[in-house]
């Protein structure tokens, strides 16, 4: 099976408490914001660990985000591959609290807002920037006080691996008690009964 979603996007819900230059740093142990970590085993643990993943999973009868330790071996098996997020944002934010000690600016131009540049109110404060990776691909906005993450297209791809070893080590356990095979989406479970 293969997904391909790219610039797929998930609101941050959570912050992690932590501010900088009076903005609130998202919470990168959420599911959905992930930031480069070096990787805990090589890719045939990965393998394996996602299979055994599957397997423990569908003996219960439950499939993907509804099985606990899914989400954390997925937040780490894509985490690999993406960006530093939390480096990125944590500079591009203290160089701004730089900035917001500079004097008020007397105007925003419509020019400014309409090609998206940096904008930040009469107030000097924040309300949007987006953050892109070398590859120039956005990976992270900021909009009036909320956080949004983008996947990169080598997050997708490896979203879209993670899947497809899961789906099949979890229908081919889950054949072994019966003819029900399950489709996992990023939005939801579906059951195939054959």
């Amino acid at each position: 099976m293969r997904v391909e979603s790219y610039n797929s996007f998930a609101m941050s819900r959570n912050f992690s408490g932590k501010k900088i230059g009076g903005i609130s740093v998202p919470d990168y142990n959420d599911f959905y914001f992930n930031t480069k970590t070096a990787p805990k085993m090589s890719d045939d643990k990965f393998t394996e660990a996602i299979v055994q993943q599957a397997q423990k999973d569908a003996a219960t009868g439950k499939a993907g985000v509804e099985c606990p330790g899914f989400k954390s071996l997925m937040k780490s098996y894509v985490s690999v591959v993406s960006p530093d997020r939390k480096g990125m944002i944590s500079n591009a934010l203290t160089s701004l609290d730089h900035i917001k000690k500079l004097p008020k600016p007397e105007a925003i131009s419509l020019l400014d807002v309409l090609l998206g540049k940096r904008i930040m109110s009469a107030d000097n404060e924040l309300s949007y920037a987006e953050f892109k990776d070398s590859n120039g691909e956005v990976i992270a906005t900021y909009s009036n006080g909320g956080w949004s993450f983008q996947s990169t297209k080598a997050e997708d791809a490896r979203t879209s691996e993670f899947y497809g070893i899961y789906l099949d080590a979890w229908n081919a356990a889950k054949s072994e008690k019966s003819n029900s095979l399950v489709s996992d989406t990023p939005f939801g479970t579906m059951d195939v009964i054959a």
